[in-house]
């Protein structure tokens, strides 16, 4: 009669060992997992804006942004033009209208709204086709030259580049 007693008392002893490894053993793997998600400590610094690298603040325009692939699409009378470069960079190839006297601050700001609006030169024919550093810098220019929120569609004409009304929409969406 002592054996099957003797029998019960080893097999729970081996159980609670075989409890306590595991225990161990999967308390061992999650904390690695974790240290490898864990991200670097310090503080978040965002990226600084390409609009920095223009040494100016762009204006905003009265007329509609144009959103072009090509150069020569641009009427002649637009301006400013601003380059988004593939890498998500920015230049400045048509410079704002400067106005013809000194005037005040606030004056100056809505007068350089020019009726014929400006426009953004893009490095792809369209929108599927812009790398996401290209279309955040386009927003940001977006954000820029349109001070209405939400940004109205009419606001931004596409010339020689392709998206859809739908996209355009919803791509507005995410200016700041």
């Amino acid at each position: 009669m002592t054996l099957p007693k003797l029998s019960l008392g080893v097999r729970l002893l081996l159980a609670a060992v075989i409890a306590v490894v595991a225990i161990v053993g999967l308390n061992t793997v999650v904390a690695a997992r974790e240290r490898q998600l864990t991200p670097p400590p310090g503080p978040f610094v965002p990226a600084p804006s390409p609009l920095q690298s223009l040494g100016f603040t762009l204006a905003p325009v009265a007329g509609p942004v144009l959103l072009v692939s090509r150069s020569d699409a641009i009427p002649a009378d637009v301006a400013p033009v601003l380059q988004v470069l593939a890498d998500g960079g920015v230049a400045l190839r048509r410079p704002p209208r400067l106005l013809p006297g000194p005037v005040a601050a606030s004056v100056a700001a809505s007068a350089t709204a020019s009726a014929a609006g400006a426009a953004i030169l893009l490095p792809a024919a369209s929108l599927e086709l812009l790398s996401a550093k290209a279309r955040g810098t386009c927003l940001e220019l977006l954000a820029a030259l349109v001070r209405e929120r939400p940004a109205p569609t009419a606001r931004c004409r596409p010339v020689a580049f392709v998206v859809t009304d739908q996209q355009l929409a919803a791509w507005l969406l995410w200016l700041p």
